[in-house]
């Protein structure tokens, strides 16, 4: 997923993307993309980051 700083509670905060600009969220697989997806989205500039999720498998 990608993150953008967003102000929030008069403080800076990470917030989750996906590339298209929609919410993501750390716990939720729907809400991920591809590592190419996210990177391609991370060039074009609209992001701060990018983050990787996690999700226990082997």
């Amino acid at each position: 997923m990608c993150w953008g700083y967003r102000p929030r509670d008069s403080r800076w905060t990470k917030v989750p993307f996906q590339p298209s600009g929609r919410a993501a969220s750390p716990t939720n697989p729907a809400t991920w993309s591809s590592f190419d997806a996210v990177m391609a989205a991370y060039r074009s500039g609209r992001f701060d980051g990018i983050g990787i999720a996690l999700d226990g498998q082997k």
